[in-house]
């Protein structure tokens, strides 16, 4: 089995149906579906990013194969080349996730922006002081000085918690930018296009927009034209299909835990499930919610379970997983069933 199978027990702390949820937040879908959500206070609406996301495009797949041409000429087993197909799919999420933008990257473009005229730019050169003066009016008494960095740190958190507010500086306060052209030398006034709360806030509101843009919308540089998301999706569930094949394969899964996982991977939308297959063998999808004593839940991304029947009985198999690192089966006792209604 992969290193990132873990055997160790999960503890549901509450699993009731929730809102409809795409595979772009844990799973294909569930059997409870309304997009309605409660409304977050207006200082922390920031914090979510571009509203409206995109969902993911959500395709059937097959079950994995146990084995290919090559590893049949070199005979392969199946344990060994499933094994090494789970690595393969890990390197290339690895791979796709290094592709997004990174934020220190970003936060440098946007320091460049505003101070032009350095070429190079060493942003740990730059510091953010701000000053007022003296009792006799004529001395300049430092209020504070740290670094560019620190300083848009701490705006950014601001404007986080208080998006609509606008910063300006106490009276009798002053601000500047100051450069330091070499360690030793005295930091010297310098002239930025924007102000600390104008970088900042282009940050806070940019960033997001730009991690959206670039998981939703096709790359015409890359050889794959799909978004993204869709190729992290199918990656992850390909990756779902080989853990539920290995898991079979020794004995860590029931044949009946592994056809459970084929068919939610195979129609992974409800409507497919309810044209294909009959009410008494439809699985359900569900994903897991942390009872956080919200009026939703917290969703737990990446985990779900599904029963083998949409009607929940004491003995039904389950299969209980997390795309990026297990799948197991659960037998439910009514004890656990009511333990995980808490």
């Amino acid at each position: 089995m992969p290193t990132s199978v873990s055997s160790k027990p999960i503890q549901l702390l509450h699993s009731e149906p929730a809102p409809a949820l795409s595979l772009a937040d844990t799973l294909p879908a569930t059997e409870k579906e309304t997009d309605q959500s409660p409304q977050e206070p207006k200082s922390r609406q920031l914090r979510k990013g571009p509203d409206a996301p995109i969902k993911p495009t959500i395709l059937s797949l097959e079950p994995a194969s146990l084995s290919n041409e090559l590893s049949r000429h070199f005979k392969v087993g199946p344990v060994k080349f499933l094994t090494s197909e789970y690595d393969t799919l890990s390197l290339k999420m690895a791979r796709l996730q290094r592709k997004q933008p990174v934020f220190r990257d970003f936060v440098n473009a946007q320091i460049e922006q505003a101070f032009p005229q350095l070429k190079p730019l060493d942003p740990d050169m730059l510091s953010f002081e701000r000053s007022r003066l003296g009792d006799d009016g004529r001395t300049s008494v430092a209020v504070s000085k740290e670094p560019l960095l620190d300083a848009l740190t701490r705006a950014i958190q601001e404007i986080h918690a208080y998006p609509d507010k606008p910063f300006t500086d106490e009276p009798g306060v002053t601000s500047q930018f100051m450069l330091k052209t070499t360690p030793t030398e005295a930091a010297q006034p310098i002239t930025a296009a924007d102000s600390l709360h104008t970088i900042a806030r282009r940050i806070a509101t940019q960033f997001p927009e730009t991690v959206k843009n670039f998981w939703t919308q096709p790359n015409p540089k890359e050889i794959l034209k799909d978004a993204p998301q869709d190729q992290l999706l199918s990656l992850h569930k390909k990756q779902l299909s080989t853990l539920a094949a290995l898991g079979e394969q020794d004995g860590y899964l029931s044949s009946q835990a592994k056809r459970l996982v084929d068919t939610v991977l195979q129609y992974p939308t409800r409507e497919e499930r309810n044209q294909a297959l009959a009410p008494e063998s439809r699985p359900g999808v569900y994903p897991l919610v942390i009872n956080d004593n919200s009026a939703s839940g917290a969703r737990l991304a990446g985990h779900g379970w599904s029963p083998a029947r949409k009607v929940l009985h004491l003995g039904t198999t389950m299969g209980l997983w997390c795309c990026a690192r297990q799948v197991r089966a659960w037998n439910p006792s009514r004890t656990a069933l009511k333990r995980s209604r808490r």
